[in-house]
């Protein structure tokens, strides 16, 4: 999942320009509303849900996860009274970034849903989903194999002897 995260990260931050922070979400919005956590601002964290896990065999585990990308950026009331329209011009830019994207053992992400949470001032908390499958091969194992060690003393050279030669 580590190396998932990473490539997400690298992927936002290649095609995602005007996202300034990028970091594994943790509860920041909480800590933000409380006044325990600073961060730089419009910022992406990427949440993993687990909807569920298959075993496939030979120790291979395919996850079906739900990514979800928290676009956080600050609102001042702007110009139109309260009326927040950048937080779409930011998620349109994840979105644009993240849709139909594929790296080492996921598949394509589809966007599946997006929401917007209200409950901070001054700052605007819009959250996106995308739905991909995620192949973990850490504990990948040969399947049917024997482990023994090999032979000692075994000679494999040889000559080949043939007995029609034929002359060019």
């Amino acid at each position: 999942m580590k190396q998932l995260y990473l490539d997400i990260k690298t992927q936002l931050e290649a095609q995602a320009t005007d996202i300034v922070f990028i970091q594994l979400y943790n509860n920041q919005f909480a800590l933000l509303k409380s006044g325990n956590a600073t961060f730089a601002r419009p910022a992406v964290f990427v949440e993993f849900i687990v909807n569920s896990i298959m075993q496939l065999g030979g120790g291979i585990q395919l996850y079906d996860l739900t990514v979800r990308l928290h676009i956080c950026h600050d609102f001042l009331n702007g110009d139109n009274m309260g009326e927040d329209l950048d937080v779409y011009d930011l998620a349109e830019e994840v979105y644009a970034a993240m849709q139909a994207f594929e790296t080492t053992g996921s598949s394509a992400f589809a966007r599946i849903g997006e929401k917007d949470d209200d409950d901070y001032t001054n700052i605007y908390h819009y959250m996106m989903d995308f739905g991909t499958t995620y192949i973990d091969a850490t504990t990948q194992q040969p399947i049917n194999s024997i482990q023994t060690t090999p032979p000692t003393g075994l000679d494999i050279s040889g000559v080949v002897v043939d007995e029609n030669p034929v002359d060019y």
